[in-house]
C-alpha cells in the first residue's frame, strides 16, 4: 500500500473545505464536499477538528472549571462554550446563505452568538459532523497521478 493514498492535504487542513449544504425533509442539514464546482450553491467553509479546536474549547471552558467539575454548568453556558470554539476554529466562512432573507455575512463573533442559540442546533451539529470527515481532506494523489 502506498501511504500517499491516505496523506492529507496541508492546505485543506489549515484553510478548510467548502461543503455544499442542503436541507433534509426532517429539517436537518446534509453536506457534500465541493471540489470547486457549484460556486452558486449554499455552502460553508469548515476546517477539520484538530489541536486548534481542542485548545479553543479548553480556553472557553477555563472560566467555568468549577461549574464543570461540580456538574453545575447550565446547558446554555455549555452550548455557548462549544459555539465559541466552533466559530473560532472550525467554521471559517459561508456563501449563498441567508437568514430571514438577509445574506449571511460570516464573522466569528456573530457566528458564535448564532450557534449558541438552541434554534441553530441543526447548523451546529452539521458543522461538527463535517469537521470530523477526513475523506474530504485527502491529498488526491491518485487524481494528480492521472493528470486531473
Amino acid at each position: 500500500m502506498d501511504l500517499n493514498t491516505c496523506k492529507l492535504d496541508a492546505g485543506k487542513l489549515s484553510g478548510g473545505v467548502w461543503w455544499l449544504l442542503s436541507r433534509q425533509p426532517d429539517g436537518t442539514l446534509s453536506a457534500v464536499a465541493s471540489r470547486g464546482e457549484h460556486e452558486d450553491k449554499p455552502a460553508v467553509l469548515v476546517c477539520p477538528i484538530g489541536v486548534e479546536y481542542e485548545r479553543a474549547l479548553e480556553e472557553a471552558r477555563r472560566p467555568y472549571l468549577l461549574e464543570i467539575r461540580d456538574r453545575r454548568l447550565s446547558p446554555a453556558d455549555e452550548r455557548a462554550i462549544l459555539a465559541q470554539a466552533v466559530a473560532q476554529t472550525l467554521w471559517k466562512g459561508a456563501r449563498n446563505l441567508t437568514v430571514g432573507g438577509q445574506p449571511l455575512v460570516y464573522r466569528v463573533a456573530e457566528a458564535a452568538q448564532m450557534l449558541a442559540r438552541p434554534e441553530w442546533t441543526n447548523l451546529l451539529e452539521c458543522i461538527l459532523r463535517i469537521a470530523q470527515d477526513r475523506a474530504a481532506l485527502l491529498a488526491d494523489e491518485e487524481a494528480r497521478a492521472a493528470g486531473n
